[in-house]
């Protein structure tokens, strides 16, 4: 989290550090990015950085989880719209973020990020995909567990579900990070979606 420095600046100032760290982040994955090309951006000093975050890689953090809360949101939204069907839901969700990812202003920030993302700095920005056991579960998943009707779906619990939410994402994530790295159409990220959804909803076996 920023220091209290950065909490007590204007919306104005905070809006500049944040376009600055998207210019940046944009360009260069975490282990390239400079404190000293975002500092020139703002016309600010290396003291100045250093009052606001700890270092690099909390800005980067922080950063990531503002952009991200949209997307918690349409996938709450996505599945709600469906009626709590889970699989009607991602689709739609899906659809919609892969919109975002190639078309919104931070379409180079998210291809820089999904590309660039290993073990160690994805467990920082997403735990919820890295966690281990039941206890582990953050609130946003358990929000997400709420919304989606059970009783549509060949699952014992809650914890099964989570286990196969947990799958899903890392599905998800792994088909947009190739999808990213190889510059795939719109078109084509969207059926390969749905040739790995068709495997789950319908299974393998004849």
């Amino acid at each position: 989290m920023p220091k209290e420095t950065f909490n007590n600046l204007s919306e104005d100032k905070k809006e500049r550090i944040m376009e600055a760290a998207r210019k940046e982040f944009s360009l260069h994955p975490l282990h390239e990015a400079s404190v000293a090309n975002i500092i020139k951006d703002l016309g600010i000093s290396r003291g100045s950085f250093y009052k606001y975050f700890e270092n690099l890689e909390e800005l980067y953090i922080y950063f990531y989880h503002k952009v991200k809360i949209d997307f918690h949101q349409l996938i709450f939204e996505s599945i709600a719209e469906k009626k709590g069907d889970l699989f009607a839901g991602l689709e739609l969700f899906f659809e919609r973020m892969v919109h975002k990812l190639l078309d919104d202003e931070y379409a180079a920030y998210f291809k820089m990020t999904f590309t660039h993302m290993d073990y160690e700095i994805g467990n920082k920005l997403t735990p919820e995909l890295y966690a281990t056991g039941q206890h582990h579960q953050p609130t946003t998943s358990d929000q997400l567990i709420a919304s989606i009707q059970m009783d549509r779906l060949k699952l014992k619990s809650e914890v099964e579900l989570f286990k196969f939410i947990k799958m899903l994402m890392s599905i998800l994530h792994e088909l947009l990070n190739e999808a990213l790295t190889n510059d795939w159409s719109k078109e084509k990220i969207l059926a390969e979606f749905q040739l790995r959804m068709n495997w789950l909803r319908n299974g393998l076996e004849k």
